[in-house]
């Protein structure tokens, strides 16, 4: 892992960067930073990924945490685990034996009372510099910080186009070393 960065008062990035890591403020030490290579996946490519995790990737990691993390889920939406049940007839799509992905947003909110208001599924590593839709590279946290990591990578983008590495923000590291699936604000 990289350590935050330390930034003076100079350039416009670091401005710009000292000013993202400001507005942070209580959500930083929920977060690590990493260190990614600074590629830009190609606009098409992008676009498809974007629909794809619009369409499917989204629900699908929503299915894969109630399945892998239910106690984890659990605890976050303050439910008893009992409750977290991906074959639940209400995320099926009649007959048939598929599942809807996409009622699986709506599935949790309902089971957790709307908990959920304010939050987004993020990629750990951002499509747009290389990342994928698997469950394994998502979390879910506030909305704020999903705007604040956009805003940390984009700035680096935008004036710094030929470095060869960023710096992200990332949910920090459990014990048995799996990225934090659920960040509260």
């Amino acid at each position: 892992m990289t350590a935050f960065p330390k930034f003076d008062k100079g350039s416009s990035l670091k401005v710009e960067l000292l000013d993202i890591l400001e507005q942070m403020g209580p959500y930083k030490p929920l977060l690590t930073p990493l260190t990614i290579p600074n590629v830009e996946t190609p606009s098409e490519i992008r676009r498809k990924l974007r629909r794809d995790f619009d369409c499917k990737a989204r629900g699908g990691f929503l299915l894969w945490a109630m399945r892998t993390h239910k106690q984890e889920l659990a605890d976050f939406l303050g439910v008893d685990k009992t409750l977290i049940n991906p074959d639940d007839p209400a995320l099926k799509i009649p007959n048939t034996n598929h599942v809807r992905v996409t009622n699986a947003w709506n599935f949790l909110k309902k089971i957790s009372g709307a908990r959920l208001e304010g939050y987004s599924v993020d990629h750990i590593v951002p499509l747009s510099f290389g990342g994928n839709n698997s469950a394994t590279n998502m979390c879910l946290l506030p909305v704020r910080i999903n705007e604040l990591k956009f805003m940390f990578e984009k700035a680096q983008r935008v004036y710094t186009p030929d470095k060869p590495q960023i710096v992200t923000l990332v949910p920090r590291k459990t014990t048995s070393g799996d990225y934090q699936r659920f960040i509260r604000a």
